[in-house]
């Protein structure tokens, strides 16, 4: 592996952004309880305001799910 370069975080990069997670409720398929996760703790928050609902949702993709998609398109 070649290193192509190295440069420094930027200041405003540095800290983890506090995220959003919740289990859906399958009669209603909404989320009645959120939790907030800022990478090192978690807790409980219930409903969430419009502005948290702007932040990131915690959660990941494996290799499946990401080509999932693209064997449906063919």
């Amino acid at each position: 592996m070649q290193k192509i370069t190295n440069c420094a975080i930027p200041e405003h990069s540095r800290n983890t952004p506090v995220f959003r997670a919740g289990v859906v409720d399958p009669a209603t398929n909404k989320v009645e309880t959120w939790w907030f996760w800022d990478g090192d703790k978690e807790w409980k928050v219930g409903a969430i305001t419009e502005e948290q609902r702007k932040l990131p949702i915690r959660g990941s993709w494996n290799d499946t799910l990401l080509v999932m998609p693209l064997i449906n398109m063919l």
